[in-house]
Protein backbone atom coordinates (compact mmCIF):
# COMPACT_ATOMS: atom_id res chain seq x y z
CA UNK A 1 0.00 0.00 0.00
CA UNK A 2 1.70 3.17 -1.22
CA UNK A 3 -0.20 5.28 1.31
CA UNK A 4 1.77 3.71 4.16
CA UNK A 5 4.98 5.57 3.33
CA UNK A 6 3.14 8.91 3.42
CA UNK A 7 1.37 8.05 6.67
CA UNK A 8 4.66 7.01 8.30
CA UNK A 9 6.42 10.13 7.03
CA UNK A 10 3.68 12.37 8.37
CA UNK A 11 3.65 10.68 11.78
CA UNK A 12 7.45 10.91 12.06
CA UNK A 13 7.46 14.65 11.29
CA UNK A 14 4.12 15.71 12.78
CA UNK A 15 5.52 18.07 15.41
CA UNK A 16 7.67 19.92 12.90
CA UNK A 17 4.82 20.14 10.37
CA UNK A 18 2.46 21.53 13.01
CA UNK A 19 5.06 24.02 14.23
CA UNK A 20 5.35 25.54 10.74
CA UNK A 21 1.64 25.66 9.97
CA UNK A 22 -1.45 27.63 10.98
CA UNK A 23 -3.51 26.39 13.94
CA UNK A 24 -6.63 26.19 11.78
CA UNK A 25 -4.89 23.58 9.60
CA UNK A 26 -3.33 21.75 12.53
CA UNK A 27 -6.76 21.26 14.10
CA UNK A 28 -7.94 19.34 11.03
CA UNK A 29 -4.96 16.98 10.71
CA UNK A 30 -6.09 14.16 13.02
CA UNK A 31 -9.43 13.90 11.24
CA UNK A 32 -7.76 14.10 7.83
CA UNK A 33 -5.18 11.45 8.76
CA UNK A 34 -7.88 9.02 9.88
CA UNK A 35 -9.83 9.61 6.67
CA UNK A 36 -6.70 8.99 4.61
CA UNK A 37 -5.90 5.81 6.56
CA UNK A 38 -9.42 4.50 5.88
CA UNK A 39 -9.84 5.65 2.28
CA UNK A 40 -6.31 5.96 0.87
CA UNK A 41 -5.74 7.81 -2.37
CA UNK A 42 -8.75 8.27 -4.65
CA UNK A 43 -8.89 5.55 -7.29
CA UNK A 44 -10.69 4.57 -10.47
CA UNK A 45 -13.39 2.85 -8.40
CA UNK A 46 -14.69 6.19 -7.17
CA UNK A 47 -17.12 8.02 -9.42
CA UNK A 48 -15.24 11.34 -9.36
CA UNK A 49 -11.96 9.63 -10.24
CA UNK A 50 -13.03 7.18 -12.93
CA UNK A 51 -10.29 8.33 -15.29
CA UNK A 52 -7.60 9.05 -12.70
CA UNK A 53 -5.15 6.93 -10.76
CA UNK A 54 -3.93 9.38 -8.14
CA UNK A 55 -1.70 6.82 -6.39
CA UNK A 56 0.43 6.53 -9.53
CA UNK A 57 1.26 10.23 -9.24
CA UNK A 58 3.02 9.49 -5.95
CA UNK A 59 5.08 6.50 -7.10
CA UNK A 60 8.15 8.52 -8.22
CA UNK A 61 10.53 9.76 -5.54
CA UNK A 62 10.06 13.51 -5.74
CA UNK A 63 12.34 14.17 -2.79
CA UNK A 64 11.15 15.92 0.32
CA UNK A 65 11.63 19.28 1.99
CA UNK A 66 9.52 19.67 5.11
CA UNK A 67 11.22 22.92 6.05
Amino acid sequence: MIETQYIDLFVQHRKMIDSKSADILNKQRDKALEAFKNQGFPNAGLEDYLQSDVAQLFVPDYGLNLQ
